[in-house]
């Protein structure tokens, strides 16, 4: 008897120990998935280790993330609500709980959070919380806009229009055959179709020239949006000829597609001569930019260059529409209402103009993108918001001059096995035109330079007032013993700031005094150097009478990098940001060389050269004393980071 009880002991062990060995496995799986952001796979992974162990702070941070990505708001909320009261919970906490919030449109709660974020980063959590704000004033103005919801619709996703031969095209995620369905002759549109279906593998956007000879198209497989920018999914721009009867032709690959990165979202303007698109590649402001490209006389494209700071920012800029001067755009940055929102600038003389957000009779808390303009300036958009037919649905958008109903265009489809091209006949009457204005004022300027960049500056803003008077001018001179002083006006707020500083350093080391000396809400923004809303509050003082700026007490002084680490392998990877200009570097800039890494639209944040092991993993432990939790050691071979 004894002996079987220590016979099944032992089987009763064994299979205590390959369970735990199973679920480790499991999890280590879970999170290889998590860490390549393939966040559905990794999900059940999470959960069948959260039963075994439930107050996991990183295991609960791991799975809230998952459900967030995956739309699974519900779950996500329930573990956010439990790790917020955690105390030893990662402060990201806030910033993500805080971000699904106000893509959900309950931006009040979300401001709450945002400036709990700003806690531990000021300069992120304060900028987002004054986008809640904006977002919530604007959605409960009055507007004399129609928005709808095409018809033609799927359950499936529909996106990416484009205007042929005055009718509206776009691309559907039907599954039918790769043949044509439609029994009429071959047109501009059908060839369209076949392109995006057997090129394009169909995520596409295209864009056409007006005499229907030209088209350039992304290709990157059957991907959407959302997975293109999560994921390592390369984009490539391809061109090709379109002859009479409808039919492409001589595909090739554009110039400067860049390996290992992405270059898509094209738009071609100027009779083809001019081509906008947005890239992750480095060298940018932060995840995708949006660059452009000119055709030369001897029938080459120019060297992209970067539309700049004004356009581009930390975050992301991508499917570009240029006409008549302006370029519409969408970003995840500049302050909107969540998500992916719609801006434009004009480009006139070389320069880019001010952002302006599109306002709500475009934009939502969620995404929206591939904005473009009929020839009555009505505007067709992508969006994700909630009430549509599918993942993806076209929007109509046009302002009113009378509250008259307008009916839906009749929508025609011409299917193909992957995608279905479908395209809108019917245009507004005359008889109609009346009750319509157009959705953005069209002045005739033409951009054929290419663009001269105004310089990006970081200002520290003091605080923003609805209620402003030119007396209240006097309280805040006493700032400029640390830079001039200006007040900004955007959309009805004066905005107070002292700058600027060309380095975000300095800006920085600026801050932290001026919080010292009483304006504790204070915190970093970067504008353009020459801005038509700003008005000098008082010169800088001279360097004579200014206390200076960024002196440290003894104590406080920044160990320097030693000279053996300059030439090291191994690194540390700290994390990852969409708006890394933000990244407070004097928090770790004494433990090494900073460097950024771009991958998937994110920056990454690296600390190097260490040229021991040792002498990396004893700055690591210093790291994550700083709440650095996540941080860990790579080694860099051939241009390329793994993990230790």
């Amino acid at each position: 008897m004894k002996k079987l009880l220590i016979l099944s002991g032992v089987l009763l062990l064994s299979q205590l120990i390959a369970q735990s060995s199973s679920q480790s496995s499991t999890l280590k799986e879970a999170f290889l998935h998590f860490e390549h952001k393939n966040y559905s796979e990794a999900i059940p992974g999470f959960e069948l280790a959260q039963i075994s162990e439930p107050a996991d702070v990183g295991l609960l941070n791991a799975l809230a993330l998952c459900y967030k990505r995956t739309a699974q708001f519900e779950k996500a909320d329930i573990l956010y609500s439990q790790l917020l009261q955690t105390p030893q919970s990662d402060p990201d906490v806030f910033y993500e709980y805080a971000d699904m919030l106000r893509g959900q449109g309950d931006f009040m709660k979300a401001k709450k959070y945002f400036l709990e974020y700003a806690k531990h980063n000021p300069v992120i959590g304060n900028y987002f919380a004054e986008t809640c704000d904006y977002a919530y004033q604007q959605l409960h103005k009055p507007n004399n806009c129609k928005l709808t919801n095409l018809e033609s619709n799927t359950s499936h996703a529909d996106f990416a229009p484009v205007i042929v031969n005055e009718q509206l095209v776009f691309v559907s995620g039907q599954k039918n055959d790769f043949n044509i369905k439609s029994g009429e002759a071959k047109t501009i549109q059908t060839g369209l179709a076949d392109l995006l279906s057997r090129e394009a593998r169909g995520f596409g956007n295209i864009s056409v020239t007006e005499d229907n000879s030209f088209c350039v198209f992304s290709k990157a497989g059957d991907y959407e949006l959302q997975r293109i920018l999560m994921h390592d999914i390369k984009l490539e721009i391809h061109m090709a000829d379109i002859n009479a009867a409808g039919s492409w032709t001589n595909i090739r690959p554009f110039t400067f597609n860049v390996a290992g990165y992405s270059v898509g979202f094209p738009c071609l303007t100027e009779k083809g001569r001019v081509l906008y698109f947005a890239s992750n590649k480095p060298g940018g402001y932060g995840g995708y930019d949006i660059y452009v490209s000119f055709l030369s006389e001897e029938n080459n494209w120019t060297e992209p260059a970067n539309l700049g700071a004004v356009i581009n920012s930390g975050g992301n800029e991508l499917s570009p529409f240029f006409k008549n001067g302006t370029l519409y755009f969408s970003s995840d940055w500049h302050t909107g209402f969540g998500g992916l929102d719609v801006f434009k600038a004009q480009l006139s003389e070389g320069n880019a103009g001010l952002v302006e957000n599109m306002g709500s009779c475009v934009n939502s808390s969620m995404d929206e993108y591939y904005f473009i303009l009929d020839k009555e300036n009505e505007g067709y958009f992508t969006s994700n918001r909630y009430g549509g037919k599918g993942a993806d649905d076209i929007y109509h958008s046009f302002q009113l001059k009378q509250n008259q109903d307008q009916k839906a265009p009749v929508i025609k489809t011409i299917e193909t096995k992957e995608r279905a091209i479908i395209e809108n006949p019917a245009r507004i009457t005359e008889e109609n035109l009346v009750s319509q204005e157009t959705l953005v004022a069209e002045e005739q300027v033409t951009q054929t330079k290419k663009l001269a960049q105004n310089p990006k500056l970081y200002f520290i803003q003091i605080t923003s007032l609805t209620k402003y008077n030119s007396r209240m001018d006097e309280r805040f001179v006493k700032f400029a013993a640390y830079g001039d002083v200006y007040k900004v006006k955007v959309d009805e707020v004066m905005k107070i700031r002292i700058g600027g500083f060309a380095d975000i350093n300095e800006a920085i080391a600026a801050m932290k005094i001026v919080k010292a000396n009483g304006a504790k809400d204070a915190f970093i923004v970067a504008d353009i150097a020459k801005d038509d809303r700003a008005s000098l509050i008082a010169k800088a003082l001279s360097k004579s009478e200014a206390p200076k700026i960024g002196v440290q007490k003894e104590s406080e002084k920044t160990i320097p990098v030693e000279e053996e680490e300059e030439a090291g392998k191994y690194k540390i990877r700290v994390s990852e940001y969409k708006a890394p200009d933000w990244f407070d570097v004097s928090k770790i800039s004494d433990l090494g060389k900073i460097e950024h890494w771009t991958k998937n639209g994110w920056t990454i944040i690296v600390l190097g050269n260490y040229k021991s092991e040792p002498a990396a993993k004893e700055a690591l432990v210093k790291l994550k004393s700083r709440g650095f939790k996540e941080a860990y050691l790579v080694v860099e071979e051939n241009g390329k980071l793994y993990r230790l």
